[in-house]
């Protein structure tokens, strides 16, 4: 893109039915249009990808996936990182989307440190107060509050947060994108006339693109996530 080298990062793969993405999957129409673009109407295989990007001196990663937090699936990011010759320690961002433990949960090492040491943490202000709320805790899992302490605890002095529309270097900025998860953002990649808009989890499925009034299984706010 431009200047930037871009490159996707999976992180692991699990299988779902398409229901749990697009609840309403049984009604025709939805069946129909699915079928149209030949995508299937019942078991998927889905990738949980995050983003590396080159921006001059500033290597940056987005969404670093799992990490230690899954309670199945093969973690396997930082490893894919190495083998695309980027080092952890040599990542200076790490721009956190929103907060799931598929997204967020690779800033914490398997040793239970921090995974990528001397990088600034970006997120949506809105996600990082909401996540150290005992009352939002208290709605996770004994094990997954136990995990945003963690996370809390690490990130503590290390976090930029994303207020409106914010740049983080040049060319590079988080955008609010309301609807799937507190403090929900994109971001926005420009160089040289040319742009790379990360949706992150603005969309679950494609065919949310073509009929963003349809209703989703994983999304907070139907009515925010639509106006997204």
């Amino acid at each position: 893109v431009g200047d930037l080298e871009c490159i996707a990062i999976r992180d692991a793969e699990d299988t779902f039915h398409v229901r749990e993405l697009l609840p309403d999957v049984d009604d025709p129409q939805v069946r129909d249009a699915l079928a149209l673009r030949g995508w299937p109407t019942g078991e998927i295989s889905y990738d949980f990808l995050g983003l590396f990007v080159r921006a001059g001196d500033d290597a940056i990663v987005v969404d670093p996936g799992w990490g230690p937090c899954s309670d199945g699936l093969e973690s396997r990011f930082v490893p894919t990182l190495r083998e695309a010759g980027i080092e952890p320690d040599g990542v200076t961002f790490v721009i956190l989307t929103h907060l799931d433990l598929d997204h967020a949960g690779g800033v914490i090492a398997p040793d239970g440190g921090l995974a990528f040491p001397n990088a600034r943490h970006v997120m949506a202000e809105e996600a990082w107060d909401g996540y150290r709320s005992e009352r939002i805790l208290a709605m996770c899992s004994p094990a997954d509050a136990e995990r945003y302490r963690t996370l809390a605890r690490l990130l503590e002095g290390r976090v930029l947060l994303a207020r409106d529309e914010t740049e983080v270097v040049a060319g590079v900025r988080t955008l609010p994108a309301p609807g799937h998860r507190m403090g929900h953002t994109a971001v926005e990649f420009v160089s040289r006339g040319e742009t790379l808009l990360h949706l992150a989890d603005t969309v679950l499925h494609p065919i949310v693109v073509e009929h963003p009034t349809w209703r989703t299984g994983y999304d907070s706010s139907q009515e925010r996530i639509r106006e997204t």
